[in-house]
């Protein structure tokens, strides 16, 4: 698995991407105040832009398992809402299982997780599956929801480096 993903045929003939963006570094926070801050601010960490596309993550103030996220992602002007529920949440990880009615994958999982690798580093971790939401959202991925993708949780990653080094 790579951060350009993994396409595999699935069995019902669609496909299943695959992808992990791992990341190491020092960091003046604990594995598990990192994790709290995400989930305390997950807008602050998952909202971004990049040239004609964006996303949007509209978290309710109190975020708990059980809890849906309305994201709104758009590409060149055009909105595509859709949402993902928390399925799990501590001190180390959180998952997000996604919805039908609009998001590229379904069904689907994103997991955000952290944990010490040494003294003064943590390892974070983005890793997704899913299987195409129909030709169509397989498609929009192809033609550049890929790219957006690993942009978005590049750019995630750049926000836990900038917690670590602040330290909160």
């Amino acid at each position: 698995m790579t951060s350009d993903g993994v396409i595999v045929p699935a069995k019902n003939g669609t496909s299943n991407v695959t992808k992990t963006y791992p990341l190491t570094t020092p960091c003046a926070a604990s594995s598990q105040k990192v994790m709290g801050t995400i989930e305390g601010n997950f807008s602050r960490f998952g909202n971004y832009s990049w040239g004609p596309f964006s996303v949007t993550f509209r978290p309710p103030p109190v975020l708990t398992a059980g809890s849906t996220i309305p994201i709104t992602v758009s590409t060149f002007g055009f909105a595509q809402n859709m949402s993902v529920n928390v399925q799990s949440m501590s001190s180390q990880s959180m998952s997000f299982a996604t919805n039908p009615g609009g998001h590229l994958f379904y069904p689907g999982s994103i997991t955000f997780a952290s944990s010490t690798a040494s003294q003064g580093s943590i390892n974070f971790n983005i890793s997704l599956t899913g299987t195409f939401n129909g030709a169509t959202n397989a498609a929009k991925y192809y033609a550049g929801g890929a790219l957006f993708e690993n942009a978005q949780w590049n750019h995630f990653l750049a926000q836990v480096t900038g917690l670590c080094k602040a330290g909160s």
